[in-house]
């Protein structure tokens, strides 16, 4: 959650305290309820644009403001485009990854705006899904086996089916099954029990 935006009211106090009154800012901190570091930040504005507090007691609280939190600059606009095709190519290389052709796109596109590598990451991640998707086989065959319940092992990757183990109740199978389904030591115990029963 973002820190909530300091009063102008505060900060022209806190600017007053410090121009005027010369006070430390560990003591300005402690009158206003702000850090030693959000006195000190703004401070420092002031100073790089040139304020005393003389100019600053005639200024409104929206002018002192313009001078000193001076709105970032956006950046919007168009970006370079990106050749997605280029990008799944040199990503089948070995020893290539994406943020290597990151580095290339952005010292190609010098000149011009570029995308951030998490937008870049995700162009070509979603590139990457829908040409699984349209070879037919999926995002999730490429990525990861998936255990399935009754299955001896892990679903295949080839076209072969999987092959499925036969699960019986314990109690409802007979002595005899079981010495066909069990391991060796198992079927000495299962013996040992068939001859108590008798």
């Amino acid at each position: 959650m973002p820190t909530p935006r300091v009063a102008m009211r505060k900060i022209k106090e806190c600017l007053r305290l410090k121009l005027d009154c010369d006070l430390s800012h560990e003591r300005i901190a402690l009158a206003l309820g702000l850090s030693k570091g959000v006195v000190s930040k703004y401070v420092a504005r002031a100073e790089a644009a040139g304020l005393d507090w003389p100019a600053l007691s005639a200024l409104e609280e929206t002018q002192v403001a313009a001078r000193l939190c001076a709105p970032a600059p956006v950046v919007r606009g168009d970006r370079a485009p990106i050749d997605l095709a280029w990008v799944h190519r040199e990503l089948r290389r070995k020893g290539v990854t994406r943020h290597l052709l990151w580095q290339e796109y952005r010292e190609a596109n010098a000149d011009q705006t570029t995308y951030q590598y998490t937008q870049f990451w995700a162009l070509s991640r979603s590139l990457w899904k829908r040409a699984a998707v349209s070879r037919g086989v999926g995002e999730g065959a490429l990525a990861r086996r998936v255990p399935l319940p009754g299955l001896r092992s892990y679903e295949p990757l080839s076209s072969q089916a999987p092959q499925r183990v036969p699960v019986q109740p314990l109690q409802a199978a007979s002595v005899a099954d079981q010495r066909h389904t069990v391991g060796r030591d198992q079927v000495a115990a299962a013996n040992v029990v068939d001859r108590l029963r008798r």
